[in-house]
Formats: C-alpha cells, structure tokens, sequence
C-alpha cells in the first residue's frame, strides 16, 4: 500500500490530447477540471513536499457521446523560469529549498506561487487557484496559460492571498471567496461576493489580531464563518533560510480555536467564539435549521501536521503516517444564537459523526 501511495508522487512526464475510446449517453455534456501537484522534481533538484509540486491542469470532455481528455501544466513565472534553467530557484512555501544550504536560502523570502490546489470556472474564465498568491487563468478549451488574475485589479499584485476553496451560494446564485493580507499584528480578511460576471456584488473586510493560517471557510445564509485554529507564526527560521514559512507555523494545543461569526449583512457585528482547541483544513457543508441555528461540518484533527521535510528527502519518503499524521473525524458544531428567551451568548454543541478516523 505504501509503495502504491508514493507512485501517486511521480512527475507527470507527458502533456496530451487524446480522444478516449468507447461510446457515452448523447445526453452527457459538460466538462470535468481538475488542478493538483504534477512535478517533483525540476532537472536534478528535488521537490520536498507535495504541496511545493507545480499545478497541473486535468480537462474531460464530455460531448456527442465521446470523451477526450487533455491534461497542461500552470505555467507561472516560477514554473517557466525554473524550466529554463532546470534547477529549484524559488523556495517552497512547505519546505523545499534551493540548493545550497542556508546560505543560499538567507533573507530570500519570495516564495513560489504554483497553482496547484483548486480549479474553478465562473463568470467564462478558468482560474487556478494557490491562497499564497494570485490566481492563474487559462484558456478552458486549449488550458493555455494567460498569466495571472487580479479580478480586474481587485486584488493587489503582492502582499495578499485569495482563498482557493470559495464556496457557490446555490440560493444567490453568487461565487463567494475571501483574501488575506497578513501584516506583522493583524490580518485583514475581506470577503467577496461576485455574480455569473464576476462582478463584485457585496465585500466586507474585517480584521483579526495576529497571524492567521485559515485554507477554508463556510456560507450559510445569513453568516460567512470561519475557523481560526491556535497557531503562531515564527518568522526567523524562514527569513535566515533554514526552514519553509509553512513549518515555522507552530499549534499551541492549550489554547481553544476562534470561531469568527460573520453576517453576510455588513450593518451586523463580526461575533468570536471560542471553541475546544483543533486545526482544521477543510470543512463539508454548513446550513442554518429552523430554529436559526447555524450548523457546519468540519474534518477536525487535535492538533496541526503540516509536514516537516528531513534534509534532502522528499516526506513521501520518510513520513511515518501512523506516528507522525493525527487522525482526523468529521464532527458537527452546532451554534445556538442569543436570544431573549434563550442564552444571552452563542452555546455551542459538538458531536463527532464519523465512527472512527479518516
């Protein structure tokens, strides 16, 4: 099983355009994306983590009863730049490194933005999307790559990251994403709400004191919620060259996790509960029930593992799943608003709903 598990990390040598054999339904149009690591290596150099693997767009057609399947790599500037010379020349947000050790790594704080993580089609454009930077556009019948996004100059060149896991509110018909901008004490957080244009129909900013290290959220009708897990973030090891920004990232397990209640109505208050103390990258789905409470799900774990590379191998290689991962249950948090004949505070409730872990 492991050795089947780490074929999974074997650079896609070949970018083709095939019409696949066999017959479907007539009636069975559209078109399948999908966006993941494709490369791990670049000329003799490693890649050392997975998430460091450049992105590598997955297109399947499906029309007239046939399928044709077509797969290209994202070429960012990092990507193309790093074709060329056939060696690591930018840092790996999760641990690769240029050659060289720390003296070639010192006070070098650009990272790679690698368009790896999630694909999505909105508005006539396919954009991939990396929360450390801007999104990518690519041409969806060819995936040729167009450059970067900024939304029209919505988002700023640098200094802000755009979520790669925004949320479709099936009610307004609305893409809903947000963006980060990490400064030395706060992070601001504004969250958008676009049209089948992509044009912006509502935005609201608000600001958290600290760092903050949140891959996803959820959309309710009423609220945007968010899930601020107890991190913090050293940023020595990282400007002297010595470890990715990613594993300078440390979880205090004595303090609770924030949640961070948003009204999607911007006259409304942004509300914080405090919760029992668990990292979480990625939540399942999120209503509000009769009685105006607000429920989600979320894969929670006890603490936060973003993997930590050993020297010069990759951690496919050398991770011990059963030691060195937590496992993960999906729980339900139910939150119960004040009220005037109820609690004068949210209440939460927590249950786990998967038998064991994932």
């Amino acid at each position: 099983d492991v050795d089947s598990w780490r074929a999974g990390y074997e650079t896609c040598k070949t970018e083709a355009c095939a019409v696949l054999e066999g017959e479907l339904p007539v009636d069975l149009e559209g078109t399948y994306f999908r966006n993941g690591y494709g490369k791990f290596e670049v000329g003799e150099d490693k890649v050392l983590h997975p998430f460091d693997g450049d992105g590598l767009l997955n297109a399947l057609q499906i029309k007239d009863g046939r399928a044709q399947f077509r797969n290209r790599f994202v070429l960012t500037k990092g990507f193309k730049e790093e074709r060329k010379y056939r060696k690591v020349l930018f840092r790996g947000a999760f641990g690769t490194q240029k050659k060289g050790g720390v003296l070639a790594n010192i006070f070098n704080v650009k990272v790679k933005n690698v368009a790896n993580t999630n694909v999505i089609y909105w508005g006539g454009r396919l954009l991939a999307l990396w929360e450390g930077g801007l999104p990518h556009r690519l041409e969806a019948d060819s995936l040729r790559t167009l450059g970067e996004y900024t939304f029209r100059g919505l988002l700023k060149k640098s200094g802000v990251g755009f979520s790669a896991h925004p949320r479709v509110d099936a009610s307004t018909g609305r893409l809903v994403n947000f963006a980060v901008e990490q400064s030395p004490k706060t992070a601001g957080i504004t969250i958008y709400e676009f049209d089948d244009k992509l044009n912006v129909t509502k935005e609201r900013q608000f600001d958290i004191p600290g760092f903050v290290f949140m891959h996803d959220f959820v959309v309710t009708e009423n609220y945007y919620i968010f899930n601020q897990a107890p991190t913090q973030f050293d940023p020595i090891p990282f400007v002297l060259g010595m470890k990715g920004p990613a594993a300078c990232i440390g979880f205090d397990g004595n303090r609770g996790a924030i949640l961070h209640i948003v009204p999607r109505d911007a006259s409304k208050s942004v509300e914080t509960i405090e919760v029992d103390s668990h990292f979480n990258f990625h939540f399942a789905n999120a209503y509000e029930d009769f009685h105006g409470k607000v429920v989600f799900d979320v894969v929670r774990c006890d603490r936060m593992e973003l993997g930590g590379t050993v020297q010069d191998q990759p951690i496919w290689d050398t991770v011990d799943y059963a030691k060195d991962v937590p496992l993960s249950t999906l729980q339900r948090y139910t939150l119960t608003p004040p009220s005037r004949d109820g609690p004068a505070e949210w209440s939460v409730d927590r249950r786990q709903l998967s038998p064991t872990g994932l």
